[in-house]
């Protein structure tokens, strides 16, 4: 999930309810790599929010272990049209 922020900022992000781990990608406004952080699960409990190492304007959601890039690695969107 590619998540485009209001203004860049100290937001924070919990695993309240999610059934599998994610790693969340931190991205700065010059849409490069901040952090990659690795976040478990925590069900219903008391669920920590995470923040970022400085000011974001976007973060990215991935299945964990399924982002590979380094800290300070550009962020390159793009849509493939689904054609049947």
């Amino acid at each position: 999930m590619w998540f485009v922020l209001p203004a860049t900022g100290w937001y924070g992000f919990w695993m309240k309810d999610m059934r599998f781990a994610i790693d969340l990608v931190w991205v700065g406004d010059d849409r490069r790599v901040l952090k990659v952080e690795a976040l478990e699960p925590c069900g219903q409990g008391d669920c920590p929010s995470r923040f970022p190492p400085a000011p974001v304007s976007r973060v990215l959601e991935v299945n964990r272990g399924e982002f590979h890039a380094p800290v300070g690695s550009p962020i390159e969107l793009g849509c493939q049209l689904y054609q049947p």
